[in-house]
């Protein structure tokens, strides 16, 4: 069934107890009505966030949203034979991201579409990507969950959440494996764990006071497939009990929004070392980011983009300049983002 857990903890100055944020799970056979609704409209607009995932240690099972970059997304319910029409694509992946049915949000509103049994409407889709491709920033989980929300939307929000999360998760699957950590952060907002994938069960985090984030994407694509074949089956034991500790860690900080702990405790032994060598100059580009005081330094889901945790948006504007200027000397132009952790996830505008 359905739970909403509240936890609570004793302040060494404070003996009350105090409820932290709402700690809930999604398992996959129960229907949350969060994204429900009994209106329907003929044109929406929706903003869909970046996401962050890995977090360090947390392969596969956590992620986070940032409030940008994002994409943007209009939706139009005309009348049809029950198709996603993918009308125009503006920003990045103009002329490599297919402007058809194959589209990723094409895809993902057909199958809202089918399972809702829609025939006698249509959906046409305009993307405004905000996001690089192949970026390590979710592109293609913002793209999908902007558009399952959208049309859910335009159909009555009939689905909830964990049915979206499903569909958004069968959708990555079809380009880069199926994985929820950005998928699940994009829809919920905020820190999201994935605890089980079998059967799906999400738990929504919140977000943390206080914490920044300094994001900087080098000038080129890394395809999460590729970046997945150089992780090896075996590691060695020390380093997944180093990445257990700051796994723990981390989850502690959020549970108790203690962002100096989160802070410190976004690194990897077990995945990073075998991706750096994809990204050219990752390892001065790191040194970089923890000289210039940030708490902790990883990639950013598969990459290519790098991500570092620091505690104001002062220091994060000075960690990002110096990530930008550790790519430079390695031969790279650079994005660079300074983003708090967004804990609204995707929403109409």
């Amino acid at each position: 069934m359905f739970r909403v857990i509240k936890t609570y903890a004793i302040s060494q100055t404070d003996t009350r107890n105090k409820p932290l944020d709402f700690i809930y799970t999604i398992p996959l056979n129960v229907k949350s009505t969060q994204f429900q609704s009994v209106v329907s409209m003929e044109k929406i607009k929706v903003k869909a966030p970046a996401t962050v995932a890995n977090v360090g240690a947390g392969f596969d099972i956590l992620g986070f949203a940032l409030e940008q970059p994002y994409d943007e997304l209009e939706l139009s319910l005309v009348n049809g034979r029950g198709k996603a029409a993918f009308l125009s694509l503006e920003g990045y992946g103009k002329g490599k991201l297919p402007e058809n049915e194959k589209n990723l949000c094409a895809i993902a509103v057909q199958k809202v579409m089918d399972k809702l049994n829609i025939t006698g409407k249509d959906i046409e889709i305009k993307l405004k990507k905000g996001l690089p491709v192949s970026s390590g920033l979710g592109s293609s989980s913002a793209s999908i969950v902007g558009a399952l929300y959208g049309a859910n939307k335009l159909l009555g929000g009939k689905l909830g959440e964990t049915e979206l999360l499903q569909i958004g998760i069968d959708c990555e699957a079809v380009y880069s494996g199926a994985h929820a950590d950005n998928v699940a952060p994009c829809l919920l907002g905020g820190f999201v764990l994935v605890r089980s994938y079998e059967p799906l069960e999400i738990i929504k985090l919140g977000g943390v006071n206080g914490l920044h984030v300094s994001v900087c994407h080098p000038d080129f694509e890394l395809e999460t497939k590729k970046a997945r074949a150089v992780i090896p089956k075996d590691v060695p034991l020390k380093n997944v009990i180093k990445n257990q500790s700051l796994l723990t860690s981390l989850i502690y900080g959020i549970a108790k929004n203690d962002a100096a702990l989160v802070a410190r405790s976004a690194n990897d032994y077990v995945v990073e070392p075998y991706r750096a060598s994809l990204i050219p100059g990752f390892d001065d580009v790191k040194k970089a980011a923890l000289n210039a005081g940030a708490g902790s330094c990883s990639i950013s889901g598969a990459g290519p983009a790098v991500f570092a945790f620091t505690l104001s948006k002062k220091e994060a504007e000075t960690v990002s300049k110096a990530m930008a200027c550790a790519f430079s000397k390695n031969g790279l132009g650079s994005r660079r983002y300074v983003s708090g952790i967004a804990k609204q996830g995707v929403h109409a505008i």
